[in-house]
């Protein structure tokens, strides 16, 4: 990996690509080497693994999942076209799998269900991409990390934690052969500032909402009231950590941590507590008027 001698970095900006194949046992040991093994997901259903054997083993092919009793049964059809307005299915197989691991057909055939089988065997110590993303998501949180954008996909990490990322990307790197997670390390202007408030910003509005949401609704238990409470102070948190990071006074992003102790403090009240106080991080001046960025990439 290469570097330079730039100083002054603020942090990272941080997005991966990952395929299938991520081993689960390999997953949970990198996170564990990491510090973060208690984000480790769950393995593959019994029911989505046998979903997707049967999809490798019948491609192009309809899969219908139809309920039963609790239980996921899956039909394969062949898609017939009949004529311009109307297709008719021609049944294939149908299949579920059961609580001890066994895979019942309707129509066996051994060659066959043993391909399934084995498809079926090792989907289970997988990790799917959607779920590895969202452990990933969450760390980044932990982190004290943003999305950079309201869907996702590219996330700012702060340099004091650049190390721990950079070692857990790297080991994730190893659990799967298609994952990759790349970066480009950054040195702020005020158009970087811009972005990562922006980002704060968006973070606190959307976290305030649901905060606000939770306390309006009546049906919520005292449970729910302490967690939103608890959200609120970590917002109030993460918003002077950034403001001390950033050496910069951030008037909007008081603002909006004003906003989130005025919620915090709703939901003290709702569990008879009176009081609370308004807290304010000074800022500082010192903006850095050099832009300038290095990009790292994680190689496998």
């Amino acid at each position: 990996m290469t570097t330079n001698d730039i100083t002054n970095i603020a942090g990272a900006l941080v997005f991966w690509n990952f395929g299938p194949g991520t081993e689960l046992y390999k997953l949970r040991n990198a996170l564990q080497d990491n510090g973060f093994y208690h984000y480790s997901p769950e393995r593959m259903t019994d029911a989505a693994a046998l979903k997707a054997a049967l999809a490798k083993e019948f491609p192009g092919d309809k899969i219908f999942t139809v309920d039963v009793d609790g239980l996921a049964v899956f039909e394969i059809v062949k898609i017939v076209p009949a004529d311009r307005e109307r297709n008719t299915y021609e049944h294939i197989l149908t299949a579920s799998v059961n609580s001890r691991q066994e895979i019942d057909y309707d129509l066996p055939d051994d060659a066959r269900d043993q391909r399934i089988e084995e498809q079926f065997r090792g989907y289970t110590t997988l990790v799917p991409t959607s779920q590895l993303t969202a452990v990933m998501v969450e760390i980044v949180a932990s982190l004290g990390g943003l999305s950079m954008r309201p869907a996702g996909g590219v996330y700012w990490i702060p340099e004091h934690n650049w190390q721990r990322w950079k070692a857990l990307a790297d080991s994730i790197e190893k659990t799967g052969p298609k994952n990759r997670l790349d970066a480009c390390r950054v040195i702020l202007d005020q158009h970087c500032i811009k972005s990562v408030q922006e980002a704060l910003t968006n973070e606190i509005d959307r976290e305030a909402k649901l905060i606000q949401e939770t306390m309006n609704d009546q049906d919520k238990g005292k449970r729910a009231t302490n967690s939103a409470r608890k959200r609120a102070e970590a917002l109030r948190d993460k918003v002077s950590e950034y403001e001390r990071a950033f050496s910069i006074p951030l008037a909007e992003l008081t603002k909006r941590l004003d906003e989130a102790t005025t919620i915090e403090a709703t939901a003290i009240s709702s569990n008879a507590v009176c009081s609370t106080e308004n807290h304010r991080q000074p800022g500082f001046n010192g903006i850095p008027d050099i832009a300038d960025f290095r990009c790292e990439r994680h190689f496998f």
